[in-house]
């Protein structure tokens, strides 16, 4: 198996009997991909023997271009004479080689390169595309903009020649489900809250500190911050995930069956929650109970009256219809929701430079268009929230500092017994200093 301008040009060494000569196509990355060690993109020339014991001659399998249910002859060289060939009989064999000399070298490298000229306008569009699956467990989110925004940019910039499906809503699995898919390289992009990526690296815990972040957007500074982004974006690539980018979805909420407006209302409460110890302490600190369970879940457990209530923001409660069952929503904001964009590593790696430059580059954007998405879907779902007749309460000032102090030190207790999540939480912490408006 030979790259066209790998032939020897000099040299042809052709069998005693006929041969196929085929076109190799890779079917997600076309033709022309990067081979495994080489240096270019070129399609790949494979010579096949058949028929043995007949006059040499060359037939060009143009199946995979064209169709062609058989190999279809292109040219015939004839058989050259006596003098313009040398034999050679490997030792034990039945087969003779003979190794033609220069002077009718060109016409069969001529051809080779015919051949490489017109193949790559003969082969469907299909040899040639690239798709990809993009999966995420909400519906009308933060999540759903970005997704779209990719599919429609890296769509227009490759041509058409690479399609995004976007599978909102779990129709992929749940956010575990989706992470284990990214791991295995079933699906190439994957967007989940930080919660749920804590079993990859438990550094992802520090995301949800709550009392770190003014807000949405000063969150997404912090994110942005060289140095936090030094530390941390890479945390995932030895378990086959790359970090693309992280989007804050919303602020931590609660929403409940019966109305919670003080810290005592807290008491003997059990709260779906993502799973992270973060939240889980969180709510043990005012008395409550945080019951880790999948998105898609909640609601039946709601219904069941297996869990009174659920932590999570008002992009996921107003889509989801939460307010049918749990009408009564807390705003609490201590801590934001945030949402890695998740690709498979290797997957990412093996893809053709200039198209993995498109998908990164691509990310960025949206992820910097998601922002102002984000804040602007925030309003417009508290409205929604109470169209669907449900209620937002906030706690008293006193009840609200007494509540900010009894969480502020969640994360130094948490994150003290695992030096590099600590190491972690404290670049966090500093990074938001950094990028705090006054």
């Amino acid at each position: 198996m030979l790259p066209v301008n790998r032939v020897p040009r000099d040299n042809w060494y052709v069998a005693a009997f006929s041969a196929e000569v085929s076109i190799r196509t890779d079917p997600v990355l076309g033709p022309f991909h990067r081979p495994a060690g080489g240096d270019s993109d070129l399609p790949m020339i494979s010579i096949q023997t058949r028929e043995p014991r007949r006059r040499p001659s060359l037939r060009l399998c143009l199946a995979a271009a064209q169709g062609c249910e058989r190999p279809q002859p292109a040219c015939v060289m004839p058989e050259p004479p006596a003098s313009a060939r040398q034999d050679y009989q490997p030792k034990g064999s039945a087969m003779k080689i003979s190794r033609r000399r220069p002077h009718v070298q060109p016409k069969l490298a001529a051809l080779v390169v015919a051949l490489a000229a017109v193949l790559p306008f003969a082969l469907p569009a299909s040899a040639q595309q690239i798709t990809i699956k993009e999966g995420h467990a909400t519906i009308k989110s933060g999540m759903d903009h970005w997704a779209f925004a990719m599919k429609e940019a890296v769509e227009r910039r490759t041509g058409g020649r690479v399609t995004i499906n976007v599978f909102p809503g779990g129709q992929l699995g749940q956010q575990t489900q989706l992470v284990q898919g990214a791991q295995l390289g079933t699906i190439e992009l994957v967007q989940v809250a930080t919660e749920f990526m804590t079993v990859v690296d438990p550094r992802f815990d520090i995301f949800a500190s709550p009392g770190v972040f003014d807000g949405v957007e000063h969150a997404d500074r912090t994110f942005h911050d060289p140095v936090f982004q030094k530390e941390i974006l890479s945390i995932t690539e030895q378990k086959n995930i790359k970090i693309i980018g992280i989007s804050c979805e919303a602020l931590s909420e609660y929403a409940s069956r019966d109305p919670i407006r003080t810290l005592a209302d807290f008491q003997g409460k059990k709260f779906r929650v993502l799973g992270s110890k973060m939240e889980i302490e969180v709510l043990r600190r005012v008395g409550a109970t945080g019951v880790p369970m999948q998105l898609g879940e909640a609601l039946p457990a709601l219904q069941q009256r297996a869990i009174d209530g659920a932590r999570a923001g008002i992009v996921v409660f107003v889509p989801l219809k939460f307010a049918s069952v749990a009408p009564n929503v807390l705003r609490t904001g201590e801590s934001i929701i945030c949402v890695p964009k998740l690709a498979s590593k290797r997957w990412l790696d093996g893809l053709p430079g200039e198209i993995r430059t498109v998908i990164l580059e691509e990310s960025a954007k949206a992820e910097k268009a998601n922002v102002a998405y984000n804040i602007t879907n925030m309003g417009s779902m508290y409205a929604a929230w109470k169209a669907q007749g449900g209620t937002l309460n906030e706690l008293s000032a006193a009840e609200k500092a007494e509540f900010r102090k009894r969480v502020s030190t969640v994360g130094d207790e948490i994150f003290k017994g695992s030096p590099e999540v600590m190491r972690a939480y404290q670049v966090l912490k500093a990074a938001a200093e950094r990028t705090r408006k006054p």
